[in-house]
């Protein structure tokens, strides 16, 4: 079964006089109510259009607990239960923007959605880590008489972006204080000129109701006709719908890409700059913000998230430098070795502190390898400001002598994301021999917090010590400026324990991995090859 969705200017559907309308709002929280529960994940409950005629979304709603303003950014969208992906637009809240009606605050759509009769949808929301949901406060549902029928247990996990949450829950269909919408109903079908496009369509973008013979008009000289612009979901005032600088009909007919959205397959590249000649280019934008323009040339593929099949999403490997149409150039699955300190889900930061946050520890007996640097990512939800991870090592003083490893992690190139942690690997592993040292992280503050055990959170960070190989010591230490300024060692030791923040961390391992030496040389007329296999 095809299933055809249209965007409607809210203006024209509000005012045109031929439409019988009627509001209701799907999952209704109770005013005053408050969290039980901080998942920052996926929280979906799904639904089904039963209406002859289907429905039309207006707005999109968030619980807010205790309605005194959303902490953190929650997400949330209407996800297509058939493909997995978003229909219409995806809308953002936090503190206290949108309408609050009575325990949710609720934002219009820039283009209404009709939903049509048979869609099978899941209204999620993301990012409540910070913020906190209901689970099991059931909502009421107003099904506006009968035209949306919520089916299921509820559904939860994965993270950004929206999706269809992979996990089913226990019931009721309207489990969670979390995402919900408004919805209007419309007779869709009425075309009094017989042309076959809805007159409430016409109306909209200014078309005749009584003309049949400007269906085949290509107003905005786009490649369509007004026929296959509402066959497309597209606009039929505008000659690029989504933005994404491809006309509508050349995605219809040459990209075979998606008009209505710049990023057809999900993979955070707009469309435009996925080419399809498998030969990477260049490429400028900013994964972290889908409205900054993206330029370039990446020649991935805009119908295929993971153009080389090597486990990466194309978006993901262009921003961190490396090729998507080449599966043997890519960031590594996961890091090599163990983290020193683990920061878990759901870790928020409470603490504002842009300087240096380190963390004091002794590589004892034997050498270890360093293969990576990591900072800790509030809420796991992407990072709003630049940090970095250092390493350095001390002297007798407890003082920083040297700074041994740096990098940088930006909100465009945040690095792979574990637990709450953001991992970049060391061009080289780094030997650290038998002494003391120090990992700091640095650049917290508004919008990008770090953890302090001293205040409420979070206080989710294991240890893993190698067998005994490292040991954190002292009481923690802060200071050392920020980023941009003069950086220096952090020389203020704070009141312990020894790992007191949300802030860095490394990955290491105890033994190098295999290597297998070669010698080569000569004897009169032999080539001779001589070989030593060596572990660790």
């Amino acid at each position: 079964m095809k299933l055809t969705l249209a965007f409607f200017s809210c203006a024209a559907i509000l005012l045109s006089a031929s439409s019988q309308l009627s509001a209701a709002i799907a999952l209704t929280v109770p005013a005053g109510a408050t969290l039980n529960q901080n998942h920052n994940g996926l929280l979906g409950m799904d639904f089904d259009v039963t209406g002859p005629d289907g429905i039309i979304v207006t707005r999109l709603g968030a619980f807010d607990s205790g309605q005194d303003g959303i902490l953190g950014t929650i997400k949330v969208g209407i996800v297509d239960r058939a493909t997995g992906l978003v229909v219409g637009e995806t809308l953002s809240f936090s503190g206290d923007a949108g309408d609050v009606v009575d325990g949710s605050r609720f934002l219009a759509l820039t283009t209404p959605l009709v939903l049509p009769n048979g869609f099978q949808g899941s209204i999620t929301a993301q990012g409540y880590g910070q913020e906190g949901n209901g689970n099991g406060q059931v909502s009421t549902i107003d099904d506006g008489d009968g035209l949306i029928t919520f089916v299921g247990g509820g559904r939860w996990g994965g993270d950004d972006p929206l999706t269809l949450a992979p996990n089913a829950d226990g019931g009721p269909a309207n489990r969670y204080f979390a995402g919900t919408f408004e919805f209007l109903s419309e007779d869709l079908n009425e075309d009094l000129d017989g042309d076959g496009l809805p007159d409430a369509w016409e109306e909209t973008f200014g078309l005749n109701p009584s003309d049949p013979d400007d269906a085949d008009d290509d107003g905005d000289s786009d490649g369509l006709n007004n026929t296959e612009e509402f066959e497309n979901n597209t606009d039929p005032t505008e000659r690029d719908t989504d933005g994404d600088d491809l006309a509508d009909g050349e995605e219809v007919s040459t990209t075979m890409t998606d008009p209505t959205k710049r990023d057809s397959d999900g993979d955070g590249l707009w469309d435009s700059v996925e080419t399809n000649t498998r030969s990477f280019t260049s490429w400028t934008g900013d994964l972290q913000d889908p409205d900054v323009p993206q330029t370039g040339d990446t020649g991935s593929d805009p119908n295929d998230s993971n153009t080389d099949d090597d486990g990466f999403a194309d978006g993901a490997e262009v921003a961190a430098g490396f090729d998507p149409n080449d599966p043997n150039s890519g960031p590594s699955l996961s890091f090599q070795g163990m983290l020193a300190i683990d920061y878990l889900e759901p870790g928020v930061g409470t603490q504002n502190f842009t300087e240096g946050l380190g963390h004091d520890f002794l590589v004892i007996g034997e050498a270890i390898e360093v293969t990576a640097l990591g900072v800790f990512d509030s809420g796991a939800d992407g990072l709003n400001r630049e940090l970095t991870s250092e390493l350095w090592v001390r002297d007798d003083n407890n003082l920083g002598t040297s700074l041994l490893a740096s990098l940088s992690f930006v909100p465009g190139v945040p690095g792979l994301l574990h637990h709450s942690n953001r991992i970049k690997s060391l061009p080289t592993p780094l030997v650290l021999e038998p002494g003391a040292y120090t990992i700091v992280g640095r650049g917290y503050g508004a919008g990008e917090p770090n953890g302090n055990t001293a205040g409420p959170g979070p206080d989710l960070k294991p240890i893993n010590d190698g067998g005994g190989r490292i040991e954190f010591v002292g009481g923690a230490r802060y200071g050392g400026g920020g980023i941009g300024g003069a950086v220096g060692f952090p020389q203020n030791v704070d009141g312990g324990p020894p790992v007191r923040y949300a802030a860095g961390t490394f990955a290491f391992r105890t033994e190098p991995p295999p290597k297998l030496l070669w010698r080569i040389s000569s004897s009169g007329n032999d080539l001779i090859f001589e070989w030593e296999s060596r572990l660790g």
